[in-house]
């Protein structure tokens, strides 16, 4: 009886062809990575402000709010929904430059402890108050800059603070700024011992845009074209200041 055998042919599993090519692929992976991590990086490269990835943070303080209305025109204009409108107004001129924080963004108040904590707590670069003036005197009108000076036990003589150069540089260039163009303005710069700035461990400056107090400012400042005239100018200083302590 002759004996009968059945081969079946060997069926090599598909997956496995193509283990070499994942292996080589991997090596590769691993290869380029390794590359990539030993490569150093260039000395003294300055850094990017316009970096979306490497956003510089500024906080933006709309001063009063909610009871607290700040200085009042003779038609009726509060200085706490000025400073929030022109807040708002530069975060539309810096939003894709930098990341804009606002200590409010509606009519409701904030202490002075709070609006310095929510800064802090934020890390914060830059801290600019946004007010109107006001006086008891109606003619009194212009732009005033602060930024902190502490004054001294002599009283006529003030102390520098680890911030006061950058602020005060700070107040200068925007100052500049407003000086610029058609609507040129009238601006002083002033060092005061604020308590808004004083606990602040940032440059820090307070900008009074005009005042309410006097009629024609006052009507300027109810204006939107005008309060974006000032946002924009607020905002190429801002530009200018990180520009140049970049360089």
């Amino acid at each position: 009886m002759s004996t009968c055998f059945i081969v079946y042919p060997i069926r090599s599993d598909p997956i496995k062809q193509f283990y070499p090519i994942l292996y080589r692929a991997v090596f590769l992976l691993l290869l380029f990575t390794l590359i990539a991590v030993t490569i150093p990086v260039k000395a003294g490269a300055k850094k990017n402000i316009f970096n979306p990835k490497n956003k510089r943070l500024i906080v933006l303080d709309p001063g009063h709010g909610g009871y607290d209305k700040g200085a009042q025109g003779a038609a009726g204009t509060f200085e706490k929904t000025i400073a929030l409108t022109l807040a708002q107004l530069i975060v539309d001129e810096l939003e894709n430059e930098f990341e804009m924080i606002l200590t409010r963004t509606d009519d409701y108040g904030l202490d002075i402890p709070s609006r310095i904590n929510l800064t802090h707590h934020h890390k914060a670069e830059l801290f600019i108050s946004l007010h109107t003036g006001g006086s008891f005197l109606h003619q009194t009108n212009g732009i005033d800059i602060f930024y902190f000076e502490r004054m001294s036990q002599y009283a006529i003589d003030y102390e520098e603070t680890p911030h006061s150069t950058n602020s005060r540089f700070l107040a200068e260039l925007i100052q500049k700024r407003f000086f610029e163009g058609e609507k040129k303005s009238k601006v002083q710069l002033r060092g005061a011992p604020l308590l808004i700035l004083e606990g602040l461990d940032m440059p820090a400056i307070l900008i009074e845009v005009g005042h309410l107090t006097h009629p024609a400012e006052e009507k300027k400042l109810t204006d939107k074209e005008f309060l974006a005239d000032l946002a924009k100018k607020i905002s190429q200083g801002i530009i200018d200041f990180f520009q140049k302590i970049n360089e």
